[in-house]
């Protein structure tokens, strides 16, 4: 009888079956995690707190702008209009780069690369230290354009703030922006873009400078921009640059790693809010009304000394300037008396006031609106203020504090007080009320 071969009559091979089912129960099992993985994202705890905190990054920067969002709506002064962006927050992905890199190093892990997989790993636990980057330039003959880009890193405390710039030549001007992200000790971040409304932007204040100048001939004041390289700036560090928000929306900062300068940039991103709410700015009403009757009444002086040295007959600046000059103010609800506007020792009346001009000297005209103007400015101001602190908090709340060298009611106090004398001293170089006057804040005096 034929004998039949099995393992069981062998237990050689019977001990080498066991082995075999060993080890391809163990590629087996090694399979399945890899797909576990595959399908369920990495188990790795340094790339899940990796994941946590960008995704952590992502609502605070969110959240941030629509606390702001919220804010103005639900201030004392109703919005005029609704904000609608055409998309949520409408911004590029934010941290798009980060979330990228975070997919390719899962990518190595599921390539079973370990050795490139631990040494991409230390990259998401990176901080970039302090550094001022190299000019990239990419020139379009064509356009007779040049686009630049410079990166910058700076410490405030102990977060980084990171300012990436980019900046188009052409001619004799430029069009600079900027992204602003701020990275905490842990690794938190918050991107500054996202706290501002839609078609607002971000540009370093040494590169958007404007010089005025007077067109005579179109009697307006006229503003030409001028020309700012890339290679001259080094970064917001010791900048001189000014915290301010134009109507269109720019909003342009200066140090952020000093002591009250990010608070300041949450200030003017206020102000971009109020733009998209309001149809109208205290600031620059303010201002548009000062220009056009500190010119009106400097083309009336000026023309009256004319006639004075026999360069204009009278009849000729009745006509040319006079009437028309008087009927403009009129509809900026200025009333001039010629025969005594330039009489400083008079004592001012109800709703009179004095005009300071750079080149005319000192005016005395009696307007209605000149109070409301201005109490609209202060009243635009400290609100933008409050917002900015409530937004401060908000922030810390969640981890991230912007400002921690202010900590208690008086530092706060301390760096808005500077900012408002700085507000007054400013209205009380253009203007001079009978009385105390408007002030921006109680118990404010002029900084001597």
């Amino acid at each position: 009888m034929k004998e039949v071969f099995s393992f069981e009559n062998n237990p050689e091979k019977k001990n080498e079956k066991i082995s075999l089912t060993k080890f391809f129960d163990s590629i087996k099992q090694r399979i399945i995690d890899e797909i576990s993985n595959f399908l369920k994202g990495s188990e790795d705890p340094d790339i899940r707190e990796a994941e946590n905190r960008l995704s952590k990054s992502i609502d605070n920067s969110k959240s941030a702008g629509e606390y702001y969002e919220f804010l103005i709506p639900h201030s004392l002064k109703k919005p005029d209009k609704e904000y609608k962006a055409s998309q949520p927050l409408k911004k590029a992905p934010l941290f798009e780069s980060e979330r990228t890199l975070v997919k390719e190093i899962k990518k190595i892990k599921k390539l079973l690369i370990d050795e490139e997989y631990q040494e991409a790993k230390k990259t998401l636990s990176n901080r970039n230290e302090e550094f001022i980057g190299e000019v990239t330039e990419q020139k379009k003959e064509q356009e007779g354009l040049t686009e630049q880009y410079r990166k910058f890193c700076f410490q405030k405390d102990n977060a980084i703030i990171e300012e990436l710039v980019f900046n188009d030549l052409k001619g004799d001007s430029n069009m600079a922006l900027a992204k602003l992200v701020f990275t905490n000790q842990d690794g938190l971040k918050l991107d500054l873009n996202a706290l501002l409304p839609e078609y607002s932007l971000f540009a370093p204040g040494e590169m958007r400078k404007y010089k005025a100048e007077l067109d005579k001939e179109q009697a307006k004041i006229i503003y030409h921009p001028q020309r700012a390289d890339l290679h001259s700036y080094q970064g917001n560090k010791n900048s001189n640059g000014e915290f301010a928000c134009s109507r269109s929306g720019v909003v342009t900062y200066g140090d952020l790693t000093k002591k009250g300068g990010p608070l300041s940039l949450l200030h003017e991103i206020s102000h971009s809010w109020q733009n998209i709410y309001y149809d109208s700015s205290g600031r620059y009403d303010f201002e548009n009304f000062y220009k056009k009757i500190a010119l009106g009444l400097s083309l009336l002086s000026a023309f009256q000394r004319e006639v004075a040295q026999g360069g204009w007959t009278p009849e000729e600046f009745e006509e040319l300037v006079r009437k028309p000059q008087i009927e403009s103010l009129l509809k900026e609800g200025v009333e001039v008396n010629l025969e005594d506007y330039k009489n400083l020792n008079k004592d001012l009346g109800p709703n009179e006031f004095k005009l300071k001009t750079m080149s005319e000297g000192v005016f005395i005209i009696k307007g209605e609106k000149v109070s409301e103007w201005v109490k609209n400015y202060a009243r635009e101001e400290r609100d933008a203020w409050a917002h900015a602190i409530r937004v401060l908090r908000f922030l810390r709340r969640r981890g991230i504090d912007l400002e921690p060298e202010l900590k208690s009611l008086n530092d706060f106090k301390e760096q808005i007080d500077q900012n408002l004398r700085t507000y007054q001293d400013y209205l009380d170089d253009l203007i001079e009320f009978s009385g105390r006057g408007v002030r921006f804040a109680k118990n404010l005096k002029k900084d001597k």
